[in-house]
């Protein structure tokens, strides 16, 4: 018998399978029918691709979105073995003139996208349209657009929003994190206007901080509930197939009934916008985001609940603050600074779970590190390289190493001279390496140059060459390497640094 249902178990299977490549082939004849003439050839889809802005302010036309059914998908079968369907990219070719000439519709993966009636219609309606013609260099050009249709599944019926004073309702919004930076925070709105955030990751404020918003600006946000027809839609779209993706969570309750809308990369699956649109009301109205960035806001918020910004908490936020690469309010970080934040609060670096922690490295190191320079004056004025007299060596080497890590060469100049001749940073620092052989971590003293980092696609300003001159002036061996046998002209060649390599190959670096 056990036999028998693994037979039929895999007859199925092979079944499943020969219909999917049916579908396949079906697709691409039903893709190569639609507007045939239209499609682009490979060398139309060769070219000039302007930035996303400069699309939008040449595009005159909006963007249909596709809705279908209750029941009803755009591939069927895709979405019964599991792939994601809703949505897809169409590249246009756009002459000088800005007239559209030909399409491409491909997913992800470079493959043709089935196209059914709706999506026919589109692509026909895109085939009509018009751009302000694009320029390059000032004269007219032909360029290649890509513009994103967006498919929704629309509810099975239409639910009525129960019937409830605004003083019953309670809305409460989560958004998870993910394997990246994602901001882990909640947020619960209550009729009256009362509000609770509370940070959990990758925020610069973590906890809980109870304020007020007005309670017509609610009232508002119930009757978009209404319009947007939330309390119908379903309540779980997982589109994502990675396990990368944050999760969302919508949660709406109206006079004692509840309703929950879980969105995980739910526009795969044809989740209707309007409840990305609602969660970022949620989001406005609350005014998360002065807790995800510091911001002017966020101290001003502070101060009325009477926080205390010379506690160890006021510390974690402006570390979490200078070390967060979206942040970019550095005048609320020098003002918190002078409100008294302490400059030797250390908390966990995010992405240690269970249980696992490692300190953040100190203020004055992160701000280093994310090329700040408008901090290290006031850090350096509030102290942050002494000790219990003068200056902190330790301190001292470590904001030397950190500035060459940020590629900075006027932060690596500032750091060396603030000693004076008596107490200069170390040209040297242990490096740790593991070694996979003896299965043991490797120390070894190497050149500070070896400190520099940059990838070639690294979009930020990097000094590679000049802080090499300038250590070499002050004595640096550059020919050195650290625990892993790496040396200078590997971080070159990573860098695509063609310079910096040439200099060092005149400096005997091989």
């Amino acid at each position: 018998m056990r036999y028998l249902h693994v037979l039929g178990l895999s007859a199925l299977v092979a079944g499943v399978a020969s219909v999917y490549a049916l579908h396949v082939l079906r697709a691409s004849k039903l893709a190569a029918s639609a507007s045939d003439t239209f499609q682009c050839s490979s060398a139309q889809l060769q070219g000039y691709y302007p930035k996303s802005e400069e699309v939008v302010s040449h595009q005159q036309f909006s963007i249909p979105t596709i809705q279908y059914g209750f029941g009803t998908s755009p591939e069927p079968l895709f979405t019964l073995l599991g792939g994601s369907s809703y949505g897809f990219m169409v590249t246009l070719r756009v002459d000088e003139s800005g007239k559209v000439v030909c399409y491409a519709a491909r997913s992800d993966l470079g493959t043709l996208h089935p196209l059914n009636g709706k999506r026919r219609e589109v692509i026909e309606k895109l085939m009509t349209s018009t751009f302000t013609p694009f320029e390059k260099g000032g004269q007219p050009t032909a360029a290649l657009v890509q513009e994103s249709i967006d498919e929704e599944r629309l509810p099975l019926r239409h639910i009525d929003l129960p019937a409830a004073p605004q003083s019953s309702v309670h809305i409460g919004l989560n958004r998870a994190g993910c394997f990246g930076r994602c901001p882990g925070y909640s947020v619960e709105l209550y009729g009256d206007g009362r509000v609770i955030y509370t940070g959990l990751s990758y925020v610069d404020v973590r906890g809980k901080h109870t304020y007020q918003v007005s309670p017509d600006a609610v009232a508002k946000l119930i009757e978009e509930m209404r319009t947007g027809d939330l309390w119908s839609l379903g309540g779980f779209y997982d589109g994502d197939r990675s396990g990368d993706m944050p999760m969302f969570t919508l949660m709406l309750d109206v006079g004692g009934e509840r309703h929950l809308i879980t969105d995980r990369h739910g526009s795969r699956v044809g989740m209707p916008a309007v409840v990305s649109a609602f969660m970022e009301s949620v989001d406005l109205l609350t005014r998360s985001q002065m807790w995800i960035q510091l911001s002017n806001e966020t101290l001003e918020q502070l101060k009325t609940e009477h926080f205390d910004f010379h506690s160890w908490a006021s510390g974690e936020i402006l570390s979490r603050a200078v070390e967060n690469p979206n942040g970019r309010d550095e005048q609320a970080m020098r003002d918190l600074i002078a409100l008294g934040a302490p400059l030797d609060s250390r908390p966990a670096k995010e992405g240690y779970p269970f249980g696992q922690s490692e300190s953040m490295e100190s203020t004055l190191e992160v701000a280093m590190k994310n090329r700040r320079a408008s901090l290290v004056e006031p850090l350096i004025a509030a102290g942050a390289f002494r000790g219990e007299a003068n200056i902190d060596q330790n301190k001292l080497d470590a904001a030397f190493q950190a500035a060459i890590v940020g590629g900075n060469v006027g932060l690596v100049q500032k750091v060396w001279d603030l000693g004076g001749d008596k107490s200069r940073p170390s040209l040297s620092y242990d490096k740790k390496s593991w070694d996979f052989e003896s299965r043991t971590e490797v120390h070894r003293r190497a050149p500070v140059a070896l400190l520099l980092e940059h990838h070639k696609y690294d979009p930020h300003a990097w000094d590679g060459l000049p802080i090499i001159q300038f250590l070499v002036a002050k004595g640096c061996d550059i020919t050195g390497t650290g625990a892993d046998r790496q040396d200078l002209l590997h971080l070159a060649r990573d860098a695509g640094d063609s310079e910096l390599l040439t200099y060092l190959k005149s400096q005997g670096v091989y």
